[in-house]
């Protein structure tokens, strides 16, 4: 038996790209039968019930906060609160956080957030069909989480010409990166690479793998001397997807 009402938008601040699927209510099968690419003025008509936001090309900024113990209804106005505070503003901010550690009068979180001028492009406001908004690294960070056997790893993946590093640990993104302007190659590859683990000081020598996807082998061939490296080789999206369903 097949569910078939669910809609996936991919958007990058360029374009959007419509994906429907339908699920199998038995198995969890997920088929991916039709795609179109759309005009920013009309995909607010396009959104049907249950319909996923993935975000592209948007960099994910972490925050640690530790908040007085409270309801949980309660926790997402005072972290949104802390963030207006944070950066002066009365806008809205884009953000998902997870509870790292609960005590008897406190909650530590780890927030991430985006600074993203793309959604004002959707009037998410008149719309009640948005199951859910997710950035593309959560989606690879939620599939490596499923069937990685360490604890801390880097997941380095190309999605439309766009090279993104994430270090993990215990599923939760801790740093991340984008080169946008990535041209495949081994150098290119371990130039950024280097810079990526020099960028974050206390993430050097303190992964256990490097799981790449979508690359080609001679891209990464020479980088196995030195680091413990696996090529997981190209994700489609039906298995991509399927993580954040």
């Amino acid at each position: 038996m097949f569910i078939n009402k669910n809609n996936i938008f991919t958007i990058d601040g360029k374009a959007i790209a419509k994906f429907s699927y339908k699920k199998s209510l038995l198995t969890g099968k997920l088929d991916i039968f039709y795609e179109k690419n759309l005009d920013y003025k009309f995909v607010n008509k396009e959104f049907k019930k249950n319909s996923t936001i993935i975000m592209e090309n948007e960099e994910i900024y972490i925050k640690y906060i530790t908040i007085p113990k409270i309801n949980k209804d309660k926790v997402e106005r005072i972290v949104r609160d802390e963030l207006r505070f944070y950066y002066r503003t009365d806008a809205d901010i884009t953000f998902s956080y997870s509870i790292l550690k609960k005590s008897k009068t406190s909650l530590d979180l780890i927030v991430f957030y985006i600074n993203s001028n793309i959604l004002n492009n959707i009037d998410l406001k008149d719309t009640k069909n948005i199951k859910a908004i997710y950035l593309i690294q959560f989606c690879y960070a939620k599939y490596l989480k499923d069937i990685s056997k360490y604890n801390k790893y880097i997941i380095a993946f190309i999605y439309n010409q766009r090279l993104y590093f994430i270090f993990c640990e215990k599923g939760l993104i801790k740093y991340n990166y984008i080169f946008r302007n990535f041209k495949e190659s081994a150098v290119e590859f371990e130039k950024c690479l280097e810079y990526f683990v020099n960028l974050n000081k206390d993430m050097e020598d303190n992964f256990q793998m490097i799981y790449i996807l979508g690359f080609k082998e001679e891209t990464v061939s020479s980088i196995k001397i030195s680091y413990c490296l696996e090529n997981l080789g190209d994700i489609n999206q039906n298995k991509l997807f399927k993580a954040i369903i």
